[in-house]
């Protein structure tokens, strides 16, 4: 196995690191060379408050339970990938471990395969955990990916390719869990002092960081829409536990100029549904779909030093006198707009008819906007979510200008029993 600290092994979809090493940009190091420069940001056990670290990893060890777990398991892990049985015989060296990220939860390291008689690399992602609370959240993560893909729909969460452990020289036995390398795919991030209240799709270089400005109103309102959209997809998701700028969403710009996004973190979530279709009773069904869209409203891209809470799966950012700051990745419209995609879509994932989704996405969406603005008007919704609170009268109008352009359509199904259910719930 060879090793390498370097996050610009990957550029633009093409592996490069044998052109890097002939440039003498990077060098092959040994396990002990491998330096995930553990200590740069607080990991997930320094930020919980009840539950503590029983083991942090060192600088060796991680690699060490990797080598371990790749030792024993690498067989399936190819055979999963590529979707049918690989012998060992026919993995060939070298077999390349890239380290390509460190951050509160995780190391991120790019497993580099040869394998006989197939011409393409096998690229896959192997994550690692920091301590001992991130361990649980890592396999918890894992779990949550293949319920979504195998549950929902697979086509915005990468294919996984199987949870297993490694166990490094000192004992310690940690999760890991193997999925898909998304080739061409970069980090979404709002980046303040760079391009404002803007996206930037973030990227390592040989140079080092480097972040692309998202210039355009119109490119940022599509991915904003496609971030809320998977969000309401995945409405089991959690979004308080969601981190724009923790890489959660990546995207991957074409050569045409389309855009394609992906939900690559998925840290805790519930065991239902918020709003899902039924197919043997043909009707949609909500579960508190106010307190999901009260949340989905109150997204909000937070500064790189934000603080996750193990307890409640929240972020929260410093106070700003501490350089904290959050900024809302679009305006409200543009929030429900996502939303109701993500709502037509999940509906159609879970066998809703297709010629009958859109006026049944329209009906549940009207619905459930009509109840929030009864919610918002008592003051049910302010109770528990001060954001909402704050910006009350905005929401109201952005709710107010939707409605009428959704009803406008004339598409929605207006099934007196259905609305009464719907609002009853």
């Amino acid at each position: 196995m060879r090793f390498f600290d370097t996050k610009a092994t990957i550029n633009d979809g093409k592996y490069n690191i044998d052109d890097l090493l002939s440039a003498g940009t990077i060098q092959i190091l040994s396990a002990e060379e491998v330096d995930p420069f553990t200590g740069v940001l607080p990991s997930a056990g320094d930020m919980s408050t009840k539950v503590k670290n029983t083991w942090k990893v060192s600088r060796t060890r991680t690699v060490e339970a990797c080598v371990d777990c790749l030792n024993r398991n690498l067989g399936t892990m190819v055979s999963r990938a590529i979707g049918q049985e690989v012998n060992m015989a026919d993995i060939v060296d070298p077999i390349d471990i890239v380290f390509t990220k460190g951050g509160t939860f995780e190391f991120i390291f790019q497993l580099v395969i040869r394998i006989k008689g197939h011409a393409e690399l096998l690229l896959v992602t192997i994550h690692m955990p920091r301590d001992s609370v991130a361990n649980g959240i890592l396999l918890e993560d894992c779990n949550n990916q293949v319920y979504f893909r195998e549950q929902v729909k697979p086509d915005y969460i990468p294919a996984n390719y199987g949870a297993y452990t490694g166990t490094s020289e000192d004992g310690t036995t940690m999760n890991i869990y193997v999925n898909e390398w998304l080739t061409g795919f970069r980090e979404l991030h709002v980046a303040k002092g760079v391009n404002g209240d803007r996206f930037v799709i973030f990227g390592q270089t040989e140079e080092g960081t480097q972040y692309t400005p998202i210039a355009d109103t119109k490119t940022h309102h599509q991915i904003a829409l496609e971030i809320y959209k998977q969000l309401t997809i995945y409405n089991e998701l959690h979004v308080t536990s969601v981190s724009i700028n923790s890489g959660d969403s990546v995207i991957k710009v074409n050569s045409d100029g389309t855009l394609e996004v992906r939900l690559i973190t998925t840290r805790s979530r519930d065991e239902l549904p918020r709003i899902s279709y039924d197919k043997r009773a043909d009707r949609v069904i909500v579960r508190k779909p106010s307190e999901y869209l009260a949340y989905l409203l109150s997204l909000k891209a937070t500064s790189p030093n934000a603080i996750y809470n193990t307890e409640t799966a929240a972020w929260r950012a410093p106070a700003p006198e501490k350089g904290g700051w959050e900024m809302r990745i679009a305006g409200f419209e543009t929030a429900l707009e996502g939303f109701h995609m993500g709502v037509r879509e999940r509906l159609l994932a879970d066998g809703c008819p297709e010629n009958r989704v859109q006026a049944y996405a329209d009906d549940a969406v009207i619905n459930i906007l009509q109840v929030f603005q009864e919610k918002l008007a008592k003051g049910d919704i302010s109770k528990s979510n001060p954001y909402v609170a704050e910006h009350k009268d905005d929401i109201n109008k952005a709710i107010a200008t939707y409605l009428d352009k959704v009803m406008q359509k004339g598409t929605a199904d207006t099934h007196a029993a259905e609305k009464a259910a719907l609002k009853a719930i």
